[in-house]
């Protein structure tokens, strides 16, 4: 525009009829080219803007206005909206406000739906939320409310306990738009817990914790330990339930592992007692035999070998006897060790566990 005048100012100053008409024409040609080859040029820089990360932002931040296509042809308000997109790429949140602001006051309509709704995002991000809460209920009785807006209106009323049933509602309608975004499930995951819908919200913050979009959100992070503050009780009788089915399944392990064994050495045992009940028989009978062959002799004749037989017997039936007791004592002695190994894991597991809680309690 102003080059455009320019040439206008020129053509008029020339008495020359034939350069004021070039002049003239060349106002023209800047009036409708030049303008569209710049706005062209600024909506690629506002693109780069837009897809820039943190540390491209700093350095489009420091030469923004140095450039010249900028310096020359960008209306101020256009150069503080860019400003402002750029700090919330930083994390410099009221900074980026007051820039949104600013946009809002020098094209003269502040209450414009997406200056308000720039300056509630930037807010809600660096934790005024009383005052984006002010901009957001103005944006909802208008019914400008856009995806991103229902998601911060929900996060700022989750700050009034009272407003839970409220804030769940504009969540649940940011997460059929946005899906399984982190600072999305961890702000239901608070709202499902002041509703008493402890369960569903303990799904949603093992979501939340696999997910690799928290590093690096500020605000998801704080709605996450806000959530798991507030899910603890649920969370304690997952993990105490977790930690009684453990030792379980590590005794069971190692008791099966330790079956076969006890069960072979006992069908061992069974055999050689079926044996020594056999031959005790077969004794028995013979001697019996022998006493029908004798029959006139007398009866302490044909009943003394069996005596004889069994006094001798006596001494490997006392040792199998101790070696049987031995072989019980030692399973005894091998059960109550693993059940002891078991419940020393239990107990380190707990001891563990209440350090753990204590650590994030202190933090």
């Amino acid at each position: 525009m102003g080059f455009a005048v320019t040439f206008l100012v020129l053509a008029l100053a020339i008495p020359d009829l034939t350069t004021r008409l070039i002049f003239i024409a060349a106002a023209v040609a800047v009036l409708v080219f030049l303008n569209v080859f710049m706005d062209r040029r600024l909506e690629a820089i506002a693109a780069v803007v837009e897809t820039s990360d943190r540390a491209s932002a700093a350095r489009l931040l420091a030469g923004l206005e140095k450039r010249r296509v900028v310096a020359l042809f960008a209306p101020h308000a256009w150069v503080a909206l860019q400003r402002g997109r750029l700090h919330l790429r930083l994390g410099n949140d009221r900074a980026a406000a007051k820039a949104i602001a600013d946009c809002g006051r020098m094209i003269g309509q502040p209450h414009f739906p997406a200056v308000v709704s720039g300056q509630a995002h930037a807010l809600t991000r660096a934790g005024d939320r009383k005052e984006a809460k002010g901009l957001l209920a103005e944006l909802d009785a208008s019914n400008m409310l856009s995806d991103r807006d229902r998601l911060d209106y929900g996060i700022v009323l989750l700050e009034d306990p009272s407003k839970a049933a409220q804030a769940r509602a504009y969540l649940e309608r940011a997460y059929a738009a946005f899906g399984g975004h982190p600072r999305v499930l961890a702000g239901l995951a608070l709202a499902l817990v002041r509703t008493g819908e402890g369960e569903k919200a303990v799904e949603l913050l093992k979501l939340v914790e696999e997910s690799d979009d928290l590093t690096g959100d500020d605000l998801a992070g704080e709605l996450l330990k806000r959530a798991r503050k507030a899910a603890r009780p649920i969370l304690e009788a997952h993990e105490k339930r977790a930690r009684k089915q453990r030792p379980t399944a590590d005794a069971a392990e190692r008791g099966g592992a330790a079956t076969p064994a006890r069960a072979e050495k006992r069908e061992q045992d069974e055999k050689r007692d079926r044996r020594d009940r056999r031959k005790e028989r077969r004794e028995k009978r013979r001697a019996a035999k022998d006493g029908k062959a004798t029959t006139g002799r007398p009866t302490t004749e044909h009943v003394q070998p069996t005596e004889a037989a069994l006094l001798a017997q006596a001494p490997a039936r006392a040792d199998e006897e101790a070696k049987r007791l031995a072989d019980e004592e030692a399973n005894r002695r091998a059960d109550e060790a693993a059940k002891r190994l078991a419940d020393e894991e239990a107990k380190r597991l707990a001891d563990e566990e209440a350090k753990r809680l204590a650590d994030e309690e202190a933090k």
